[in-house]
């Protein structure tokens, strides 16, 4: 009920957000501009519309996540029809072994739900995007003749140089030009897309030199690795990457303010031309319209879930042995020790005493080596791959250094750091820039799925210490109430911060790419305008190194060792069983705190005693000793 009320409220958020998108900002070509003008305003705009819609997207996917594991977890028929198989099922981890014993319309509506998780890891994020904006510059070292309305400057050069000269000339004999320090200069144009600012005077006080009041010119450079090298003055190179020479900064420059040389000559002060910025936060119809589709779909599958799904579903460990002490399973009586090596192997079907040979087991037995081999291979598969891609952006800007990286920026769009087989299109690039959103989150839920095996494993072996309730979806009597599935909040919350902080570190690494140019005059440039993917090697390098620690955490965690008092029975479902076979005066042990260990009442003919679950008191199992329970022993 709280997964569907969760679906439906975000699904009503989203209805909202885009009527209010579309009756109060015209659409044009699928595009809605809520926001158009300052930059920092655009960004602080962004991030706290980005927040809501990953806080949203969580509760939506957690939900659907929730769900799905409900659906395709076995009913006590379904258990019971494959019991008597001898097949068994999981019980308390995602799984896809269960669907081959569900029906067909739980297995439609599971798939549903998976289904339609794609579109949201692929565009949700991407319904709102900021566009930022550049100006095209030059910059212009005069003297202070070029100030006063007789300056004198050659009128040789093109047609565009000499428009900008004489705006430019006009502009500051008006007084409408913008007086700032060497400092300060620096600051404005030391970025590589200038969006408060369009041409600038560099002014010596130098003597005259020339017959020309203008001593020298620079035109931004869209494509350079440092389009503002020429604030750093004479020597410094626009390609220092490529060149393998010193890297032009903005501290660097204002370090040596005070005898700034450009051109040969000394910079006193800037006469700056300023201008609106027109950074530009946009909201996308047709990607909100798709969302919308998939969460409605989300919402209808959930309420259909609590609609029609009427019969109690065994989602926790504690749900199956509930529902075992209170009807137990003839078809695992017999064999108490089981484990879930021992039922793999058909080893139930021999009904037969074992000995009890205490062995304290690693925890990465709780889970099959299958679902090891697909958790790490996929991981370490994903690794490789992203390493490869590293060093062919590293290659491809001629930069090898970490500190060199970081110095082009952390998720910083960069005009030589941009995909060059990216498609065109606003959805077509989207999809792209998400694709590995959608990938890291199908990693998540397969190690994710390992810890659940694990933590499941380790909740279970702590019953032959600790006499605890059952912790079930349903509680009745003392039995306590679940609020996730087999992971604890001690491991639940950091597993949460490390996706969350791994998908940031994506949308870092490879992001949309989106700068309007604009040129001299102010008019939009659309040959230097950018429209792609882009990338950063920094943020692609630290993911690789969260992403590895996260594995090796994996791998380490599967080392260490349970307590050796209980059969390690794992996720199986007949193992489990196996253990619920109570004394039959112990017909409401489900309802109360229990234990497992052997119970009073051994068979003195044959010398086997029996092991279960139990509100009595229980003892440790005596080592060596047989112990498998006489039939009829529980009601």
């Amino acid at each position: 009920m709280v997964c569907a009320a969760t679906a439906v409220t975000v699904c009503l958020l989203n209805i909202a957000l885009t009527v209010w998108a579309v009756i109060n900002h015209q659409v044009i070509d699928g595009l809605s501009y809520l926001y158009t003008g300052d930059c920092q305003e655009v960004a602080k705009m962004s991030l706290w519309i980005h927040l809501g819609i990953n806080a949203m997207s969580t509760l939506l996917l957690s939900a659907s996540n929730y769900t799905m594991q409900v659906i395709s977890s076995p009913t006590r028929k379904e258990v019971n029809k494959a019991h008597a198989k001898l097949r068994w099922l999981d019980i308390g981890i995602p799984s896809t072994r269960n669907l081959r014993a569900i029906s067909w319309a739980r297995i439609t509506m599971w798939a549903i739900l998976a289904l339609s998780s794609i579109p949201l890891h692929l565009m949700y994020n991407t319904a709102v995007f900021s566009t930022l904006s550049a100006n095209s510059y030059n910059s212009f070292v005069v003297n202070e003749d070029f100030l006063v309305p007789s300056a004198t400057y050659d009128t040789s050069n093109d047609s565009t140089t000499l428009s900008v000269f004489n705006t430019m000339h006009e502009l500051v004999v008006k007084g409408n030009l913008t007086n700032y320090t060497s400092t300060k200069c620096m600051d404005t144009y030391g970025v590589n897309f200038v969006s408060t600012a369009r041409n600038v005077l560099l002014v010596t006080k130098d003597t005259k030199t020339s017959n020309s009041t203008v001593l020298g010119s620079y035109i931004w450079g869209s494509y350079d690795q440092i389009p503002y090298w020429w604030i750093c003055g004479d020597g410094w190179d626009a390609d220092p990457y490529l060149y393998k020479t010193a890297v032009c900064t903005p501290s660097i420059a204002k370090a040596a303010a005070s005898d700034w040389i450009v051109g040969n000559h000394r910079i006193s002060y800037c006469m700056v031309e300023l201008v609106e910025e027109k950074c530009r936060l946009s909201f996308s119809f047709v990607i909100m319209l798709v969302v919308i589709g998939v969460n409605a779909s989300k919402a209808c599958i959930m309420i259909l879930t609590v609609w029609k799904l009427n019969e109690p579903t065994l989602v926790t460990i504690g749900d199956a042995v509930s529902s075992f002490l209170r009807d137990p399973d003839p078809t695992t009586e017999g064999i108490c020790l089981s484990t879930k090596l021992d039922i793999q192997k058909k080893r139930w079907k021999l009904q037969t005493a074992s000995p009890w040979t205490p062995k304290k087991q690693f925890w990465f037995r709780a889970a099959s080596v299958k679902r090891w081999l697909t958790c790490n291979l996929l991981c370490i598969g994903v690794i490789g791959f992203g390493g490869y891609l590293l060093f062919q952006g590293m290659l491809s800007i001629n930069i090898y250094d970490i500190k060199s990286l970081w110095d082009l920026g952390f998720g910083t769009v960069n005009t030589n750091s941009v995909v060059g087989v990216a498609p065109t299109g606003l959805i077509p690039t989207t999809l792209f820039a998400n694709l590995p959103q959608g990938i890291l989150s199908f990693l998540y839920l397969t190690y994710n799925g390992l810890f659940s095996c694990m933590l499941g494993a380790h909740e279970w072996s702590r019953f032959a210490r600790f006499r605890k309730s059952l912790r079930v979806t349903a509680p009745e009597g003392s039995q306590r109430s679940t609020y996730y599935l087999q992971l604890p909040y001690t491991y639940a919350l950091p597993l949460l911060l490390m996706s969350g902080c791994l998908h940031w570190l994506m949308s870092q690494s490879l992001f949309l790419a989106l700068v309007t140019v604009y040129d001299e005059s102010g008019e939009r440039d659309e040959s230097n305008s950018i429209s792609t993917v882009g990338y950063s090697c920094i943020a692609i390098f630290c993911a690789l190194i969260l992403g590895s620690l996260a594995v090796l955490g994996g791998i380490a965690n599967g080392f260490r060792k349970y307590d050796d008092g209980i059969p390690l029975v794992g996720s199986c479902s007949a193992a489990i069983s196996a253990a619920c076979h109570r004394p039959s005066k112990d017909s409401m042990a489900y309802l109360k705190p229990v234990k497992w260990g052997a119970v009073e009442g051994m068979d003195g003919s044959s010398g086997i005693g029996h092991c279960c679950f139990s509100s009595f008191e229980v003892e440790r199992p005596a080592n060596h000793c047989l112990y498998a329970g006489a039939k009829g022993k529980a009601d």
